[in-house]
């Protein structure tokens, strides 16, 4: 507030200089002038103060829901509804679950087909081809971590819409209920919802 004070003296100093003139219409014009330039550059100045703690609030909500979403045992994930699935964004939980980090998951999107359980690639593709054959879904599969202990995984998903109905987004959760070792047996793997 105190800029838009200076900004009001300089404009009743400018004003007054030009009363000092017979009062013309040019003169009145010149006045007004001043004083419309003054309230812009006061109302810019606010808005850029409002601006920035429009910023400021939306960078502590973000820092907040990162802090939330990277708490969760579970594993937040999205997916584009196009361009082959590509990944736009994936919580920190997934170096616990999985056994990668973040950046691992974004440059190769697809290494889920190098580290499923042999005897669950087939279902857990299927399910992929078939994304959009209904709403929210869900599927059990085991995946092998980097110590090749494998882990039985919940992936449910469902889809954020335009406002045509058209899926735009793939937005997923996955938690692990409970290691399998290394001695998977052949019957165990629960089928896709």
């Amino acid at each position: 507030m105190a800029n838009g004070k200076k900004q009001a003296q300089i404009a009743a100093a400018a004003v007054m200089r030009v009363l000092d003139a017979p009062p013309t219409e040019s003169c009145i014009a010149a006045a007004a002038e001043i004083i419309e330039l003054a309230l812009h550059d006061a109302a810019r100045e606010q808005e850029k103060k409002e601006l920035t703690r429009i910023a400021d609030v939306q960078a502590a909500a973000h820092a907040h829901l990162s802090r939330l979403l990277n708490a969760s045992p579970s594993v937040i994930y999205c997916r584009q509804a196009t361009n082959n699935y590509q990944p736009t964004f994936v919580s920190q939980s997934i170096a616990e679950l999985f056994d990668v980090t973040p950046k691992e998951y974004f440059e190769n999107p697809d290494l889920w087909k190098q580290r499923v359980h042999p005897e669950d690639v087939d279902r857990l593709a299927d399910w992929v081809a078939a994304t959009f054959e209904g709403g929210e879904r869900s599927i059990e599969y085991r995946y092998r971590r980097k110590d090749g202990t494998y882990r039985w995984v919940y992936d449910k998903q469902h889809f954020i819409c335009d406002a045509k109905g058209r899926p735009i987004e793939i937005v997923g959760g996955k938690a692990s209920h409970l290691s399998c070792g290394s001695g998977i047996h052949a019957g165990s793997a629960t089928l896709a919802r």
